[in-house]
């Protein structure tokens, strides 16, 4: 999380904006899923940093197929068949990023477009933010 942050910061001083600086504030939103894919939103005024899945369980099988993917610059989708908690990580700071759904290849890279850099990836997207 502290990474995430970092991001955040380093992206709002680069803005320019130092007269009027206004704090990075940081939430989560966070839901139950167990079944269909569901999406879980920001709170008002707040942008996509990440999404996750949080194990709600303690023992007993997993869904080896559940994901959580950016879904827009404000949300994410997440599956979890077996019961998990889906969680969408937030600033209210702007972000300049490009969702991507694309396998990624063999070789481990992940193609983003030119200038920008990834800072979350699953096994079907992954998110491409400009620095």
């Amino acid at each position: 999380m502290r990474f995430i942050f970092l991001i955040v910061f380093a992206i709002f001083l680069a803005s320019g904006c130092y007269a009027e600086r206004l704090p990075v504030h940081m939430a989560s939103s966070v839901a139950s899923i167990h079944g269909p894919a569901m999406s879980v939103e920001c709170p008002p005024e707040h942008k996509l940093l990440s999404c996750g899945v949080q194990n709600s369980k303690t023992s007993g099988t997993t869904d080896i197929n559940r994901y959580a993917i950016p879904a827009s610059s404000t949300a994410c989708e997440c599956k979890d068949t077996a019961g998990a908690k889906c969680v969408a990580w937030c600033a209210n700071v702007q972000m300049d990023f490009r969702i991507t759904k694309n396998r990624i290849q063999h070789t481990g890279s992940v193609p983003c477009p030119t200038g920008y850099k990834v800072l979350h990836v699953t096994t079907i997207s992954f998110m491409c933010c400009l620095f």
